[in-house]
């Protein structure tokens, strides 16, 4: 059934998209405190920029920057081209005003072409610095900035338990779908995969309680959300990243192409 192949494939892709999160590296090159927030500030500044200067130079700088911290392609394109698609198909709108007539805004294209724009390069350079960093760095980088421990303890265990989560979801849908007998329409595989969601709550928040009693149990709560990185602990590749961070905050604000 191709719309079987469809769900299953689409949410497998979602769950590998997550899995890249929780890579450990064992040579991390940046510091996680001034990876994160040069991340966050960056991500910021091309999602409010003006034009096309800073998100292009945003996306040559993480072109670079994947290759000096010796990021494997496949683990950067996939997410990359996962928001690319997600927001050609949410611009989709203004593209198909604009070739009927409705005028939403006297720039539809323009409109559309600057939110995939910026909401791709946004994504690869945060997923760039977060790919080098891996799971432990990154609550570690989050910890240290001073976000507060709650929040970095709930997205430890999302990193870790969405792709769960998801895979269970294609396990219960694959079953569900094998006892459909002979042909089968559109409708009756839906219904199916709707009925999937009640025992998917029941299971998910059986697994989350001992997973999240795993983390627990391995001192996740002493060893990742106490301060215990030095912020000023900066390599070469931190002052190249805190430099070009700087010089794109600067650029923003003073220029409008």
């Amino acid at each position: 059934m191709r719309q079987k192949k469809l769900t299953i494939a689409f949410i497998e892709e979602i769950a590998e998209i997550f899995e890249i999160l929780n890579y450990e590296n064992p040579k991390v090159f940046l510091n996680p405190s001034i990876a994160i927030l040069s991340a966050i500030i960056l991500t910021f500044t091309t999602s409010f920029s003006v034009g096309l200067l800073i998100p292009l130079l945003i996306m040559f700088f993480s072109l670079i920057l994947s290759v000096l911290l010796r990021i494997n392609v496949r683990r950067w394109i996939k997410p990359v081209l996962f928001i690319l698609f997600i927001t050609i198909f949410v611009s989709l709108p203004l593209f198909l005003a604009q070739i009927s007539g409705v005028n939403i805004s006297n720039k539809n294209w323009e409109d559309a072409v600057y939110l995939i724009l910026r909401s791709t390069v946004a994504a690869s350079i945060f997923i760039t610095i977060i790919a080098h960093l891996g799971w432990l760095n990154l609550l570690k980088g989050l910890r240290n900035i001073g976000i507060p421990v709650e929040i970095v303890s709930m997205t430890g265990f999302l990193i870790k338990y969405t792709p769960i989560f998801l895979r269970d979801a294609c396990r219960m849908i694959a079953a569900r779908e094998a006892r459909l007998m002979g042909k089968t329409s559109y409708k009756n595989i839906w219904l199916t995969n709707v009925s999937v969601i009640g025992d998917l709550l029941v299971r998910s928040y059986e697994r989350g309680l001992r997973l999240n009693a795993a983390l627990k149990a391995r001192s996740f709560s002493s060893n990742v959300v106490q301060r215990h990185d030095k912020l000023f602990n900066l390599s070469l590749y931190d002052l190249f990243l805190l430099f070009f961070t700087i010089i794109m905050v600067l650029t923003a604000l003073t220029v409008k192409l």
